[in-house]
Parts: C-alpha cells; structure tokens; sequence
C-alpha cells in the first residue's frame, strides 16, 4: 500500500510522541482531529503501525551504558552446528533457533537481528549498568558460544540520548 502525503505526516507526529492528542496532532499536521484519527485507524489496520511502545529512559533504571556488537558466525566450527557443544559442519535450523533463544532470554538484550550487506552476520544491542557487567555479559556470550564466533566488533555508547536523537524525516 503506498503511504499518502497525510499519512507521512501523521506517522511522523505519532513517532515523536504518540501519546498526543489528536488535536494536537491535527493541528502540527494541518489536519483535523477526526481526520487524523481516520488516519491512525487505517495506518493501524493495514499494519503500517504496528504497535506503541514506551522508550525508557535507560540510565534513570540503572544502565549507564549500551553496547552493539557485530558478529559473525563461523559455521564450520562446533558452536552452531548443533548449537552449542555440536560438532562441525553446516549452521542448522536447531543451532540458529538455539542462538535465538539465547538471545531472548539473556538479561540486557535490546534487540538481535540477522545483517546482510558487510563481513558480521548479526547484530545484538545491550544495555549494561557499568563497563564491569558489559565486559561480564560479552565473556558470557564468548563462553557459551565458543569456538563459533569468528570475528565480532564492540561499539559503546551512552543512554543517555539515543532514543530521542531519532530522525523522522526518513519516511
């Protein structure tokens, strides 16, 4: 479904803050607040929004520092194969489901995702109270898969922004 020039500009306005008025909205987007309302509802039953999220304020509950860390998998090596403790071999469907439960039930996980397009394989950010606990959760993650991470990159950054520095002008 092609987004209407209206469309753009509601998403836009319930990005920065969907807990506004319709009002509100209406009166930022030069539109009405039935209209925008019309507007939300169609956006949300053709699944253009999916949901409305909270972003907290991750340093006002106690972590001072997010790490992201690209990594690849190197699939011949025992990690992945079977999982974790497998022997060599392709990556299968059971080792990959394996890391993604891991990564769901890991306290600190934000958000994991498979990439494409450089040398890493997967994404993970993670937030952490200290330098101290962030360098705990990585041996952690190196222990547990051991052997099947080929090459991985750490980048740090503070909370203290990063949620609210988000550009809506992309769409």
């Amino acid at each position: 479904m092609p987004i209407k020039k209206n469309e753009i500009k509601v998403l836009r306005a319930l990005c920065k803050d969907a807990r506004r008025t319709l009002e509100d909205i209406g009166n930022e987007t030069g539109l009405t607040g039935p209209g925008v309302g019309k507007i939300i509802d169609r956006l949300e039953h053709s699944g253009v929004i999916t949901s409305y999220i909270a972003l907290p304020a991750l340093e006002k509950i106690g972590y001072n520092l997010i790490s992201i860390l690209l990594f690849r998998f190197d699939h011949s090596k025992n990690g992945i194969q079977q999982g974790k403790g497998g022997k060599g071999g392709k990556a299968t469907h059971a080792g990959l489901e394996e890391l993604g439960n891991y990564m769901k039930k890991t306290k600190g996980i934000i958000f994991a995702t498979p990439v494409q397009g450089s040398s890493y394989t997967h994404m993970m950010i993670s937030a952490h109270a200290d330098f101290s606990s962030m360098e705990e959760f990585l041996s952690d993650f190196r222990t547990v898969w051991n052997g099947a991470i080929a090459d991985d990159m750490l980048v740090l950054m503070s909370p203290n922004k990063p949620m609210r520095n988000l550009n809506f002008e992309v769409f």
